[in-house]
This record gives structure tokens, C-alpha cells and sequence, in this order.
């Protein structure tokens, strides 16, 4: 029988009600020093304490703003670990949002995504494997901000051969299945593709027969045809549930595309000439700077800055200007070729992205 240790005297019980978890309970605390609520999740079976251990192991490694924070471990006077002391997050979980609403609002829905895909970003960047990617372990604060929860399952690896996939039902990819099954950061890009169905939707797609993962479902219908939706974000989620994991994006690039739905039509780029200053934005789309060397032509679409047209010799940071092109947040447009030294013409190029409030 495990006796359960006391944790440090600064910590105090609250009334606020205890959660059941798969390997114990979670109980919310106030921290009287720095004057706030904690929860302490504490195993309920010694059999749960290489599972507790990993998910602290991983925590510890996991520096994100959208990933639920870590602050201490509770052990008894063996050194046996019974609790871990985790930020407590006073909000709702993505899926207790569905219960009530069905689905999300569709800018709700890509500001919620983002951070959750900010989240594995930044947990594949160490490299973590969540594992276990689903609306419950999602949790949206009162303050707006979502946190990934539920390290239970997570490795720290870009990808494992398992026999023992565990996973939820719904959420895991087609890798799960195999035998041994080779995990991978792929595998919750896989899962994140489920949740953007499940918040845009308000259900998940038939992939198999009895839902499990059957390769000649797939490709499976795109999400375009349940739901309306931007079409960068369509081809992003389409690509997320591709059969073969390496054909799946990677969060960073899947961060990026819903990060510029959220800032849509909000840049603005200037372009600093001898003479005066050109802005370039939603009301002002289109501006072609000139010099005696040559001629460019810029055009924003919302998404980014582009070339447009170029006459002469311009380039953009010395590499030739070509149509088509983004411009980065800052480079120098050059007119006349290097050879020309002093000869040539300059005029740099600042791009603001407008933060995206949470």
C-alpha cells in the first residue's frame, strides 16, 4: 500500500474538484509563496512511476509558451517519486469547446490550431514525439492561450519502433498499425490533420473500415469537401493525412501557414528611396520603383510581398530579381549590376508582420 507524501509546506489543498487520470489523480493546490493555484498530479500504483518519471523527464526538456510548465517533483522519504507539480491551467479542454458548440468558430478554430501547432513545433524542434496529439489533451486558459497537456505517452526521439503503439483511437496514424510500428514526428502531424477536422467539422474522416487506417481509403477526401475553408489551409491539412508519413509537412511549415491566415491582409512593407519613403499594403497593393538601371514592380496578395515585374538590371540582396519571388523582411533592392560599384542604386525593403494576439 503506497502512502502518499505530504508535498512541500507552502503548497495548501483548494476544494476545487480532483480529475482522474489513467495512471492516478490530479488535485488542484495553492502555492502560498508566489500566491497561485498548481495541480499535482500523483500516481495511484507504484506501477505508474516509470510512466510519471517520463512524462517530468519530458516536460523538463520542453521550453514552449504552449506547452504545459513543470515546476517540481514530490518524492517520499525512499526517493520513490509519487507527484509532479505542473502548472494548473484554469480553462477548457478543446474537447469540452465541441461539447458545447459542436465545432469552433472558423477564426477561433485557426487561432487554436496555430497554437497548437506552435506547440509540436516546438516540441519536435528538441525532438519530442507527443503521441498522443487529440482535442483532450488541448487546453485553452482563460487568458486565450492554449497549452498541450499529457506527456504520458511522449518520447524523446525523431522516431521509435514500437510494439506496443499506444495511442487514441481516431488520432493515430496508419504506422501505428503496423507491426513493429515506427513512430515518428510525422505520426503527430498525422494526429494534428484529425484535430483540424474534428474543429472545423465537428467529426473526423472515414479512413478504413470500423475508422481504422486502410490504404485504399487513402488519399482520402479532401476537407474541402465537408467544410469551407482558405485553400492554404485545405492543401495543409489535405497534406498532414497523407498515407506515407514523409510525404506529411512538418509543424513548423504547418505553424506558418495558419499563422498567416490569422495575420491575412495585415502587412506592410516600406521601401526606402533617395527621395522619399513607398508603403506597400492592403490599401496601397501595388508600387514600381524606378532608376536609371532598372525597374521593379512589387504586389502584396495578403500573404506576402512579391515581384512582380522587373525591366533592367535590379537585385534583390545580389541575387537577380526574378518574377515571382517573396521579398523577406528585410533585404536590399540594388539596381545595376555589382561590376558597377558606387555606380549603383539601393534601396532597402523592411516587411512587418503583425503579431498575432492571443
Amino acid at each position: 500500500m503506497m502512502t502518499k507524501p505530504n508535498p512541500p509546506s507552502r503548497y495548501t489543498k483548494t476544494s476545487l474538484p480532483t480529475k482522474a487520470g489513467a495512471h492516478g489523480v490530479i488535485e488542484i493546490w495553492h502555492d502560498k509563496m508566489l500566491d497561485r493555484n498548481v495541480a499535482i498530479k500523483w500516481l495511484n500504483s507504484s506501477e505508474g512511476e516509470e510512466q510519471l518519471l517520463n512524462e517530468w523527464q519530458i516536460l523538463a526538456t520542453a521550453m514552449s509558451r504552449h506547452v504545459v510548465e513543470i515546476y517540481e517533483l514530490i518524492f517520499d522519504h525512499h526517493g520513490t517519486l509519487f507527484g509532479v507539480i505542473l502548472e494548473h491551467i484554469d480553462g477548457q479542454r478543446l474537447d469540452e469547446i465541441f461539447g458545447e458548440n459542436s465545432k469552433l468558430d472558423q477564426i477561433e478554430s485557426i487561432k487554436a490550431l496555430y497554437q497548437l501547432a506552435s506547440g509540436l513545433s516546438d516540441l519536435h524542434s528538441v525532438p519530442i514525439i507527443h503521441r498522443d496529439v487529440k482535442p483532450e489533451n488541448a487546453v485553452i486558459g482563460s487568458n486565450g492561450r492554449l497549452k498541450i497537456v499529457d506527456f504520458g505517452l511522449s518520447t524523446a526521439a525523431y522516431s521509435i519502433q514500437t510494439a506496443r503503439a499506444r495511442s487514441t483511437f481516431g488520432y493515430s496514424a496508419p504506422e501505428y498499425y503496423t507491426k513493429p510500428a515506427t513512430v515518428s514526428l510525422k505520426s503527430d502531424v498525422y494526429a494534428f490533420g484529425i484535430c483540424c477536422w474534428k474543429l472545423f467539422t465537428g467529426t473526423i474522416p472515414t479512413v478504413g473500415k470500423y475508422n481504422l487506417p486502410d490504404a485504399s481509403y487513402f488519399p482520402l477526401p479532401s476537407i474541402s469537401t465537408v467544410a469551407r475553408l482558405p485553400e492554404r489551409i485545405v492543401s495543409t491539412v489535405d497534406a498532414c493525412l497523407q498515407w506515407q508519413p514523409e510525404k506529411r509537412p512538418g509543424m513548423k511549415t504547418i505553424a506558418s501557414v495558419f499563422c498567416a491566415e490569422l495575420t491575412k491582409g495585415r502587412h506592410e512593407a516600406f521601401i526606402s528611396l533617395p527621395e522619399s519613403v513607398t508603403e506597400i499594403n492592403a490599401s496601397n497593393r501595388r508600387k514600381t520603383i524606378k532608376s536609371s538601371l532598372g525597374s521593379l514592380q512589387i504586389s502584396y496578395d495578403d500573404y506576402s510581398f512579391k515581384i512582380e515585374q522587373v525591366e533592367g538590371e535590379v537585385f534583390i540582396n545580389n541575387i537577380t530579381a526574378t518574377i515571382g519571388a517573396s521579398l523577406s523582411e528585410g533585404c536590399l533592392i540594388m539596381f545595376g549590376n555589382p561590376s558597377r560599384g558606387r555606380d549603383r542604386g539601393f534601396a532597402p525593403f523592411r516587411k512587418f508582420t503583425p503579431e498575432v494576439v492571443i
